[in-house]
């Protein structure tokens, strides 16, 4: 028998047996998702040698990781993981808090952005982008100048096709950086513990200063690779582009967004009409991070 305890996370209260340090821990109460233990099965055959796989069908998402383990998330509030054995804590956490709960987000209707967010004045503001673009380093940086960690790397929209305004929903309170990011940020990467151990990407705590609750989406910053530093109002058109390219499920993979691409459009669209969406241009340089973090918070 596994102990449960509570945690809080993207706006959801979660019951787990495996400990999820990552999130806020609060008092056990009514759940919104609740993780457990069990036996899961792939629904096909699995090649040998295969070193991932998943299916995802309407409100049932299962995932296989060769190293880790097996997991279904399902309905928008239960997820299984069938693990491997002696697999590191880490890992079982990475993938858990990662695309596992990623698919219950999503089966909850949400829009999920392959982006990072921080709070700039009371309101959020997202970095959208490629992987390698800087979305994780800017957002550090504006950290580090006392801007609060509302999500790196997945940002969950909520109430984007309701009246009002979109907001977003607060998720870990870490950043996931290179060691060469957190030495451009003053950070001694050796200090740091490493994600998971074949992994050399070192996790930043951001303390509590995060939001608790939902933040108004004020603006959205596109990173694209360039000259100076510099900042420009995208068409529409242009806008949804964007956003469309940097959905989560489009990131993941077509299979995924092949299930959620229509409501991942409606919801672009209906966020494109309501949040200007800038491209923010900067070379890709550390030297340049501060003046382009100056650029943001001037803008």
């Amino acid at each position: 028998m596994y102990r449960m305890k509570s945690f809080q996370g993207y706006g959801l209260h979660i019951r787990s047996p495996l400990p999820l340090p990552e999130l806020q821990a609060v008092q056990i109460g009514p759940s919104d998702v609740v993780v457990d233990r069990g036996a899961v099965s792939f629904p096909a055959e699995i090649a040998p040698g295969t070193r991932n796989a998943y299916r995802i069908r309407g409100d049932n998402a299962c995932f296989y990781w060769q190293d880790v383990g097996t997991f279904l998330a399902r309905g928008g509030s239960e997820i299984v993981v069938d693990a491997m054995p002696g697999v590191e804590d880490k890992l079982l956490r990475l993938r858990l808090l990662g695309p596992v709960l990623a698919a219950i987000l999503q089966q909850r209707g949400h829009l999920l952005l392959h982006a990072s967010v921080v709070g700039l004045d009371g309101e959020a503001v997202a970095f959208v982008g490629p992987r390698g673009s800087g979305k994780s380093t800017l957002a550090a940086a504006l950290w580090a100048r006392g801007c609060s960690l509302v999500a790196d790397d997945v940002a969950v929209f909520q109430d984007v096709l309701a009246d009002g305004a979109p907001t977003v929903l607060p998720g870990p309170s870490w950043f996931h950086l290179w060691p060469d990011t957190a030495a451009a940020l003053g950070r001694d990467p050796r200090a740091l513990h490493r994600i998971c151990s074949d992994v050399e990407k070192r996790s930043l705590p951001a303390g509590r200063r995060g939001p608790e609750e939902p933040m108004a989406l004020r603006r959205i910053y596109s990173l694209c690779a360039g000259g100076a530093p510099a900042i420009e109002l995208l068409p529409a058109q242009d806008a949804l582009k964007h956003l469309i390219a940097n959905s989560y499920a489009a990131l993941f993979d077509s299979q995924w967004f092949h299930v959620t691409g229509v409501s991942d459009f409606r919801q672009c669209c209906a966020l494109v009409e309501r949040v200007p969406v800038y491209c923010l241009t900067h070379p890709c340089s550390f030297e340049h991070l501060q003046e382009l973090a100056d650029l943001v918070v001037a803008h």
